[in-house]
């Protein structure tokens, strides 16, 4: 399970991290919210999976195509390569749906 301080801590100061945990009759079962950098935003959700998404803004729920992760380390690898690719696609046009970005370790 992981919660939101432990999974703000895996990113920069740089990052916006506004995640909330959450819990069902004070059982908690991870966290959700948005990761946001240099005016671009992914949603995470990792209750039972570990999800992300691309997000236009920060109540944006519905966002692109889901992603999942194995564990915390590729779901921070995942949310900084989504991130870059957001940013790219702002500059470029190009959908970030669409590019494959490496971002290095």
């Amino acid at each position: 399970m992981i919660l939101a301080t432990k999974l703000k801590n895996r990113f920069s100061p740089a990052h916006q991290v506004a995640l909330k945990n959450i819990a069902i009759n004070d059982d908690k079962r991870g966290c959700s919210g948005f990761i946001s950098l240099h005016g671009v935003h992914v949603y995470v959700n990792t209750e039972g999976v570990l999800m992300y998404r691309t997000a236009q803004h920060l109540k944006d729920y519905t966002g692109g195509a889901n992603r999942f992760a194995r564990d915390i380390d590729g779901l921070v690898r995942g949310v900084n390569e989504l991130l870059a690719a957001q940013a790219i696609q702002t500059r470029t046009g190009v959908p970030a749906d669409r590019l494959i970005v490496k971002v290095a370790a």
